[in-house]
């Protein structure tokens, strides 16, 4: 609650569209905690064995997102759209697939990924 708090007061629309389908889609710093194993596979300490990211579908529409996060349609579509183009989702009738949950979460919390994207 305290993150989606200061989200909503502090962050520009595309970082709080960017960390609200990371933290949905799972991603660690979000959501659902994750807790690997250390030194096992996914340790985040040990690269060379980190799993390849799972895409997540998440059933929301345009509309819904942006009620989610206090952002106009519009603006939600425009962001979806650099998010696509960057490779980082893929767009469906009702579904915005999350190809890296990790890489998403690093454009929410980047101040500069996301500021030209234009959001007016």
């Amino acid at each position: 609650l305290e993150r989606r708090l200061h989200d909503a007061v502090l962050r520009p629309a595309p970082a709080r569209i960017a960390s609200a389908l990371a933290s949905m889609a799972g991603e660690p710093g979000g959501g659902r905690p994750s807790t690997p194993i250390p030194g096992g596979r996914g340790d985040p300490r040990d690269p060379s064995r980190a799993r390849p990211p799972k895409a997540v579908a998440i059933r929301l529409t345009h509309e819904q997102l942006a009620d989610l996060v206090g952002a106009t349609r519009e603006t939600v579509t425009r962001v979806l759209g650099e998010l696509r183009d960057r490779g980082a989702l893929t767009l469906r009738r009702g579904r915005i697939i999350v190809h890296d949950p990790v890489r998403l979460r690093m454009l929410a919390d980047d101040e500069t990924a996301l500021a030209d994207v234009r959001t007016r």
